[in-house]
């Protein structure tokens, strides 16, 4: 039941703590719960339901409920102040029983599965060039190359920063790579996609690879693999892993992700940061590798990097500090008419500009007004000279 539990999440389906004596079920609309004693002889008094809203990784409320009484084998339907805000991407509440300090039962329950945000908009004019087997994507922050003779990114720089330096191939790392059948673009003034189309005899499968680019340096990557009809064994092999291998630059010191780690997979995912790190070449890495990732950011120590959205399928990554591996989590498990699909968008990151310092102008001298003569009173009459 542990290893399955990130993955009924995922799905949305209702998780049931087995040996509990209290059950939660969500109703709707969110913030109504109904708790039920399970328990045919237990009746349960003055019993505290603490609860928590976990909105995108980040608690968003809490609260406690006393003196709760649960009779044997009843329910009773509690409605709990909840406040989701709009736009957001995946919602939990957290709710845990206990007498004093002695919990009685926990659950986490799914308001809402992860969506992914992977939409790319229109964000100004793109310009090309198609020359020595190089296609390259270019705007005023962005210079991006494709490899037309294997169809893979080459280099990817935003914002006057190198984010990714090449393209090291398909995972799993083939006997025989990818065979490359067609390499395509269409492009508009302010959108491209670039496509790649490859056979992969090992394993009996198609693998179609797309990039749709904007002028900001954002980039929506798909990856769809499926079963090779055509050939006579049309039964795709098992592999481990499906995804691709980006070779980062020197720089990036810091990442944070929303998901779960590869060593803590019976949890709702949360928001996880590390610092520093590890560089190329400075000895393994400390990271464990995260799974059923929703976002993974690197920065560097000026506040520059990129970000990874996974759309509803999530993504596994691990990275060395050379090398970030991406693939999607859970795996797919080829067989006869397999059609998987992966989709994540690469955001490129930039520190927010300081606050304007006011412009602090002199103050000006107030000179007393002069004063004039009225009818009331009347100037002082000249005196002149004579001789």
């Amino acid at each position: 039941m542990k290893n399955l539990l990130p993955y009924a999440l995922a799905l949305g389906l209702p998780f049931f703590a087995l040996g509990q004596p209290i059950r939660t079920t969500l109703l709707q609309p969110a913030g109504s719960i109904r708790i039920t004693n399970d328990s045919l002889l237990q009746n349960y008094t003055n019993i505290t339901l603490d609860w928590q809203l976990l909105v995108d990784g980040i608690t968003k409320q809490k609260g406690s409920l006393p003196a709760l009484l649960l009779t044997p084998g009843h329910s009773r339907t509690v409605r709990l102040p909840l406040h989701l805000p709009t736009g957001y991407e995946e919602a939990y509440l957290s709710v845990q029983y206990r007498r004093l300090k002695k919990s009685l039962a926990a659950q986490q329950l799914l308001i809402k599965t992860w969506g992914g945000d992977t939409f790319i908009p229109a964000a100004g004019e793109l310009s090309f060039t198609d020359s020595n087997d190089v296609f390259t994507v270019t705007s005023p922050v962005l210079h991006l190359h494709f490899d037309k003779q294997t169809g893979w990114m080459q280099q990817y720089e935003a914002n006057h920063l190198l984010l990714v330096a090449d393209t090291n191939g398909l995972r799993p790392a083939l006997a025989n790579p990818p065979h490359l059948q067609l390499f395509s673009t269409s492009t508009g003034s302010q959108m491209v996609i670039v496509r790649a189309e490859y056979t992969l005899p090992d394993i009996s499968c198609l693998l179609h690879l797309s990039y749709t680019i904007n002028a900001a340096g954002a980039m929506l990557v798909e990856q769809t693999m499926e079963t090779d009809t055509t050939r006579q064994d049309s039964t795709a092999h098992q592999i481990d892993r499906f995804g691709m291998d980006w070779i980062l630059p020197p720089g990036p010191d810091s990442i944070a992700w929303y998901g779960l780690t590869a060593d803590n997979q019976d949890t709702i995912p949360s928001i996880h940061y590390e610092h520093p790190f590890p560089a190329s070449g400075q000895g393994p890495h400390t990271i464990p590798p995260t799974v059923m990732t929703r976002w993974w950011a690197i920065v560097g120590s000026d506040g520059k990097g990129f970000q990874l959205t996974a759309d509803s399928n999530f993504l596994r990554l691990y990275s060395t500090g050379a090398q970030l591996h991406i693939d999607a989590s859970p795996f797919p498990r080829p067989s006869p008419g397999l059609h998987y699909h992966q989709a994540f968008k690469v955001t490129p990151i930039t520190p927010a500009p300081p606050p304007a310092t006011p412009t602090i102008h002199p103050t000006p001298t107030i000179r007393p007004a002069a004063t004039h003569p009225t009818a009331a009173h009347p100037a002082a009459p000249k005196k002149n000279a004579h001789p």
